[in-house]
């Protein structure tokens, strides 16, 4: 496992290389042939890093109340990413449920993990690189969106879980793969939900685009 996990880093390495040196565009053409699954995961934090345009500190509002510009931006920025995806839409739910399912059965694991990345790496970065220019037309900020998200997941009813490979991109010893699920914790202001209950069925298909952090 740990030969794995030092190769694994290995080839992220020159792939951020590959990045920071030939440009997104060749990046998006030759990372498909590269090798590891989880380099497609990695690339998507590279390119967060390196495109994203709003670095700006986001504060939630103490209220907790999203506003109407906010619930649209995010719906426009899934559009594009949905768009984008097309079919592969599925691919995403399908890897979804894989690592749902090992993390009920505790067999969630590096393995488990490589093998639900590689069945979507052929059309996660295409999808990345979509979410993040949409993003920057709406100026948002990675924290800004995230937040939306969740709240409009909490006032819609509806479940959000994410998955975690921090651990692993990161070459922490013995690291793990972490499903996180994310629940309301605090009554949900009631604009919250006139906003998100004429979007549950989008954000029903969409719970797959937040669980690999689309």
């Amino acid at each position: 496992m740990k030969r794995t996990g030092v190769a694994l880093l290995i080839g992220a390495g020159v792939l951020l290389l590959v990045v920071g040196a030939a440009g997104t565009a060749f990046y998006v053409k030759v990372y498909r042939p590269l090798g590891s699954p989880l380099m497609a995961m990695a690339g998507g934090k590279t390119l967060e890093e390196r495109r994203l345009q709003n670095r700006a500190e986001f504060l939630a509002p103490a209220s907790g109340e999203l506003t109407a510009e906010q619930t649209a931006k995010f719906a426009v920025v899934e559009e594009e990413v949905q768009k984008q995806l097309a079919a592969g839409i599925a691919v995403l739910a399908r890897s979804q449920a894989d690592l749902e399912r090992a993390r009920e059965t505790h067999a969630l694991s590096v393995q488990t993990a490589l093998l639900a990345f590689g069945d979507i790496k052929g059309v996660y970065l295409n999808a990345k690189v979509a979410q993040i220019d949409a993003m920057n037309r709406a100026n948002f900020s990675k924290e800004e969106f995230e937040w939306v998200r969740k709240q409009l997941y909490y006032a819609a009813g509806l479940r959000l879980s994410q998955v975690d490979v921090s651990e692993v991109l990161a070459g922490v010893p013995d690291a793990t793969v972490v499903v996180r699920r994310f629940e309301a914790r605090e009554r949900v202001p009631e604009q919250n939900q006139r906003l998100a209950l004429p979007l549950a069925s989008k954000l029903q298909t969409w719970a797959a685009l937040g669980f690999f952090g689309l």
